[in-house]
């Protein structure tokens, strides 16, 4: 019996071992790259950096270099949840601040989860159909993420390109569309 505890133990702290492991062996993607190279049905466990940029449409993640894209966030299995509030309270302090509700400030995160390309077509459509249908996950996003944990997040530096300037929208590189 006692050998039968020791055993049970130490397959354990192997399992707990092996997952802290692999999550500590994630590398960080290229969200542009991730977003370029996407094809349909694909999925792929991720640790990617960003801008995240809220309002009342929705998440999305974004990247200043990689302008016209934007990545959908689903927040539906995070984990830690506090961690995930004061994000949010971060992203909406200006809001908080004029007593409005609306678009958020953008900021600078660190997410992990399972990194989704375009959905695949409906099989019924038409072939015709078919070759010129290019689903998305909604109106401004192809590609989606399914957030597990919010590794980071910070106010983003004075430099970088999707801090919003006191102008039109038109004009930020980040929130521009090809």
């Amino acid at each position: 019996m006692r050998y039968k505890s020791l055993a049970f133990g130490l397959i354990v702290t192997l399992a707990i071992a092996q997952n802290g492991i692999s999550q500590a062996l994630l590398n960080r993607s290229s969200l542009c790259e991730l977003q370029a190279n996407a094809k349909a049905g694909d999925r792929q466990e991720v640790e990617v950096e960003g801008v995240l940029l809220a309002g009342l449409e929705g998440a999305y993640l974004v990247v200043g270099h990689c302008s016209g894209r934007a990545t959908m966030l689903d927040f539906a299995e995070v984990q830690d949840h506090k961690k995930l509030d004061r994000m949010w309270r971060m992203v909406d302090r200006t809001n908080t601040a004029r007593g409005v509700y609306g678009d958020g400030e953008p900021i600078l995160v660190v997410f992990e989860g399972e990194f989704y390309g375009p959905p695949i077509p409906d099989q019924r459509l038409p072939e015709p159909i078919k070759r010129i249908y290019y689903p998305g996950w909604d109106n401004n996003a192809t590609t989606k993420l399914v957030v597990r944990a919010v590794r980071s997040f910070k106010a983003l530096p004075a430099g970088d390109p999707c801090k919003p300037p006191k102008s039109s929208p038109t004009d930020w590189p980040c929130f521009q569309k090809d």
